[in-house]
């Protein structure tokens, strides 16, 4: 309960500092036989896995922001997982990511929380 406190306070601060989404808002939704995660697989159960990312421009520059869910389809519930990320490209040198995974219970109930940084980049045509 308290990441959904969380993530909606977030999401007030943001619709409220005066921050522009100028490009189209991304919203997906696909449906896989099982969830597998770093090569762990999931329930054996039918996994729905939506997801929206949205491009903000802010007077500091350009960001995304992104959210993403993996719900089983059960009759008894079931491990959900979901994941808030911001991304931030950093000129010609690549982008750097933060992405706060929280999985291992019902939705909203979720026992494990993860906070992971990140960075890519290409070299001579290779995506690093």
């Amino acid at each position: 309960m308290n990441n959904f406190i969380m993530s909606v306070m977030v999401g007030m601060i943001l619709f409220t500092t005066g921050i522009t989404a100028y490009a189209e808002t991304v919203t997906e939704v696909s449906v896989f036989s099982r969830h597998v995660w770093r090569g762990t697989a999931g329930s054996t159960a039918i996994s729905v896995q939506p997801q929206v990312t949205v491009p903000i421009v802010t007077s500091a520059g350009e960001f995304s922001i992104a959210a993403w869910g993996s719900i089983p389809i059960t009759d008894t519930g079931g491990d959900t997982e979901y994941d808030f990320s911001v991304s931030l490209p950093i000129g010609k040198y690549g982008t750097a990511g933060v992405t706060s995974y929280t999985f291992g219970g019902p939705i909203l109930e979720s026992d494990t929380h993860e906070v992971e940084a990140s960075f890519s980049t290409s070299y001579a045509g290779v995506d690093i």
